[in-house]
């Protein structure tokens, strides 16, 4: 299977209609889409040390969740850091594609990873292009007792809490960046909402205004997708794939 094919094949699975108007993705580095793969690395993030893990492990392909670039780079040298890391794999014959917002959305993505990870049953999809989920707990919890769930589920070293003070048993989830999820889990009846990272002031917004809103952590709440690329691939190509899971912030 070449790296075109690849990219057309995993495209069945996260179609371009469910990337958001603002995203950036797609196969956004490739001198050779006729190169065979052999081998794939798949990431969260093309960060530096995930680069010189694809060069010494001479994968073929990158996958990642978010894009390698998200802003036009301003020049093409070794003084640009997104320009060198492009230098980099270019010089190795190693293409990027990645899969953002439409991974977010697709069945089976980010946002069902993450809510089959919270066990929620009768899971339902809104927001933009579908990315939140929203489903009902197993039963009725406390914010605490939900926080030390998500801790638990998630391997996160922390979550940050806003309770609004009531149960929680339907539960909006949404992998990363969640603070425009707020009324799209408002208006679908959430009591709870999960995501990466809000933000103190719009926690403390929604609390007042009724919506538990958990922080556990962007990298926490989206790595599993690396493990979902790694068995997509395999199933369509058969390539070997490495799974590159150091997060590039920690929590200390």
């Amino acid at each position: 299977m070449t790296v075109k094919e690849l990219y057309d094949r995993l495209s069945l699975t996260f179609p371009d209609s469910l990337r958001c108007d603002w995203d950036r993705d797609g196969l956004m580095l490739c001198a050779n889409p006729a190169k065979p793969v052999g081998r794939v690395l798949t990431a969260l993030d093309v960060t530096p040390a995930a680069v010189q893990a694809a060069i010494e492990a001479e994968a073929d392909v990158i996958i990642s969740h978010h894009p390698v670039f998200f802003h036009p780079l301003p020049a093409l040298t070794r003084t640009v850091p997104a320009a060198d890391k492009a230098l980099n794999l270019l010089s190795h014959g190693i293409s990027v594609m990645c899969f953002h917002t439409r991974a977010d959305a697709a069945p089976g993505g980010v946002g069902d990873l993450l809510a089959d990870t919270m066990e929620l049953a009768d899971v339902a999809s809104a927001g933009e292009n579908g990315i939140l989920k929203i489903g009902v707990l197993p039963r009725h919890l406390t914010a605490m007792e939900l926080a030390a769930q998500v801790k638990d589920k998630l391997a996160t070293p922390a979550v940050t809490v806003a309770d609004a003070g009531a149960p929680i048993r339907f539960l909006a989830v949404c992998g990363g960046e969640g603070d425009d999820m707020i009324e799209a889990a408002k208006a679908g009846g959430a009591d709870a909402l999960l995501a990466g990272r809000v933000g103190y002031h719009k926690m403390q917004d929604a609390a007042e205004a009724g919506l538990t809103v958990l922080e556990a952590g962007h990298w926490y709440t989206e790595i599993a997708v690396t493990a979902l690329f790694a068995r997509l691939v395999e199933e369509a190509s058969g390539a070997e794939v490495i799974r590159f899971t150091e997060p590039p912030v920690a929590v200390v």
